[in-house]
């Protein structure tokens, strides 16, 4: 019926809520990918102050994610998604003054869908590396506007190359006309140096 109206269908979903598993959360996305709705948000669950969930949490019955396994599982989500022509439009909550100030545990960061970025930047990184041979060095191309989640939060994935030993295998230059958050391997270059 929404479609015959022609409105623009969303659909929400939520990560770590009670009682879900991996396997529970992979059959939901599955599912929600054959509606092919136009787009998705993914929300990781929050224990607020006063909620039912902050009774449960109390109660030493609901655990919620860690911030890693909520970035983890909203970065297949957005794969398995974008892989199936799904725009996912936000992940995270919008940070403000509130929402901190009731939050009382959960896989929270104001900057949230960065990490996701992030997180997917270093694993397309990491496999176009794997087949790069030590001593050679390749160049990477990453959208202009892409610097800060090619380097990850703190320079995490800077560090994490490094300490692969997959740093020194590339050349990371920026093209503005690059579509957001890709990678591509531009050239093989000769051997480092």
């Amino acid at each position: 019926m929404l479609r015959e109206a022609r409105l623009e269908v969303g659909v929400q979903l939520m990560v770590g809520l009670p009682g879900q598993s991996l396997l529970s959360l992979r059959r939901t996305v599955r599912q929600v990918a054959v509606l092919r709705p136009d787009f998705v948000r993914i929300y990781p669950v929050l224990v607020l102050k006063e909620s039912g969930l902050a009774a449960l949490h109390a109660q030493g019955c609901y655990h919620p994610l860690t911030l890693d396994q909520a970035v983890a599982q909203t970065a297949w989500m957005k794969n398995f998604f974008a892989a199936h022509g799904i725009r996912v439009v936000r992940m995270g909550l919008q940070p403000g003054p509130e929402l901190e100030e009731s939050l009382l545990a959960g896989p929270y960061h104001p900057a949230f869908g960065e990490l996701v970025l992030a997180r997917l930047m270093l694993r397309r990184t990491q496999r176009v590396l794997r087949d790069v041979p030590e001593g050679t060095k390749i160049r990477l191309s990453i959208a202009a506007r892409d610097r800060s989640i090619f380097q990850g939060m703190g320079s995490a994935n800077i560090t994490r190359l490094r300490q692969l030993g997959l740093l020194e295998r590339f050349e990371l230059v920026t093209d503005p006309s690059q579509r957001r958050a890709t990678l591509n391997k531009i050239e093989t270059t000769t051997k480092a140096i």
